[in-house]
């Protein structure tokens, strides 16, 4: 939905290399990590930016049962565009919505009791109830549980297969509250007339850091997102399997000046040279999706070696130090230096991980490669 489709022509200086072999390489960590539990693959915002399509079609190929989006749009693209696998819409069903649910397939998230009344009683649409057990976004309060299961059981159509809740918090102290949320949940589920044929509470952090829920027997399904894609920031007392990031963001450079002490880089002069240096233009702006909080405190890497971003990060481009010539007059130290053209490594392989980027940023590693905007043509590798 997002992918921009360009020709070889086209050679875009700035573009998100994705992949498919690392991202297969995850999904089977999590296989091993989670025996007798089946995967539901979240490829919601475009496979939080990695393309929608690409990705379901791999991590099904590789073995995950079903697959997560937020929208209904986001899974009507999926149906569209081939894939014929369960699909659960995490998003609350609408007015205007819940006939497409039925037409194409698709699994809707029951979030309060005013969302059964909305379905009629022709359609028949898959559901699942989802539990507030202390997330206290949305979700079904588990003292509304009987009422829910009675409003469904007045509608033939409508068929429970599947029960869940979200974690609040999955690591560190807060990772008890994590257990309480279990409890509560566990309580609420075993007292069901009947058990839906999928439960599903971890997601990709809680399936190394809160055991029971992958506890099988129980628990038949994890959702595993962000995990997916290389990003798990776990706890520093768990090691890491072996995640491989799955985007690459790289741009090149297209100018290259040397400047004299003094000399201010970028709006509003946030950034002056304080000796002579080289300073080189990078073809990626916020626009982009490269964080504007990166301007002075970031770093990118050409040729394996990091350089830092100086001057306030632009629209299209941004500046980086790449120090001065020790042998300016030199023919063979201009050889040496960097060139327009050279590749630039924003984040991923060969430069730094979206986790550092993110802390940099301020923010989180979702943000970030969520952020990578549409202009930004994916390439896949296999």
């Amino acid at each position: 939905m997002n992918d921009l489709r360009h020709e070889p022509s086209d050679h875009p200086a700035t573009v998100a290399s994705i992949d498919l072999a690392a991202l297969r390489n995850n999904v089977r960590l999590f296989q091993d990590a989670a025996p007798g539990i089946k995967l539901m693959g979240v490829v919601k915002a475009n496979a939080y930016g990695h393309g929608a399509i690409p990705v379901s079609e791999t991590v099904l190929s590789e073995g995950m049962q079903s697959l997560a989006v937020a929208t209904i749009a986001e899974g009507i693209e999926l149906r569209t565009g081939g894939i014929t696998s369960p699909i659960l819409v995490f998003g609350a069903p609408r007015p205007s919505t819940v006939s497409l649910y039925h037409s194409y397939r698709l699994d809707a998230t029951i979030t309060g009791l005013s969302a059964i009344d909305l379905f009629d009683s022709v359609l028949e649409t898959r559901i699942h109830l989802h539990l507030d057990t202390g997330m206290g976004r949305v979700g079904i309060q588990c003292a509304e549980l009987t009422e829910a299961l009675q409003r469904i059981d007045a509608k033939s159509n409508l068929k429970l297969v599947g029960v869940s809740t979200h974690f609040s918090s999955t690591r560190g102290p807060d990772s008890a509250f994590a257990q309480e949320q279990w409890n509560k949940f566990e309580t609420s589920v075993r007292s069901l007339k009947i058990r839906p044929e999928e439960v599903h509470v971890a997601s990709s952090t809680a399936i190394f850091t809160v055991p029971s829920g992958i506890e099988p027997g129980f628990v038949t399904s994890a959702r595993v997102g962000v995990g997916l894609y290389g990003l798990l920031d776990l706890p520093p007392d768990i090691a890491d399997p072996g995640f491989l990031p799955v985007m690459t963001f790289e741009s090149e450079i297209t100018h290259v000046k040397t400047v004299d002490a003094g000399t201010p880089i970028s709006y509003n002069r946030t950034w002056v040279a304080p000796r002579r240096t080289r300073i080189a233009t990078v073809a990626a702006g916020y626009a982009d999706g490269f964080p504007r909080n990166l301007s002075n405190t970031g770093s990118v890497f050409v040729r394996g070696q990091s350089f830092p971003i100086v001057g306030t990060v632009c629209m299209d481009m941004f500046m980086i130090d790449l120090g001065p010539l020790t042998e300016e007059s030199s023919p063979e130290a201009e050889k040496r230096s960097v060139m327009p053209g050279e590749s630039v490594i924003l984040f991923g392989m060969g430069g730094n991980s979206v986790v550092d980027v993110a802390k940099k940023s301020k923010t989180i590693s979702y943000e970030i490669v969520c952020g990578v905007s549409g202009r930004v043509p994916r390439i896949f590798t296999r």
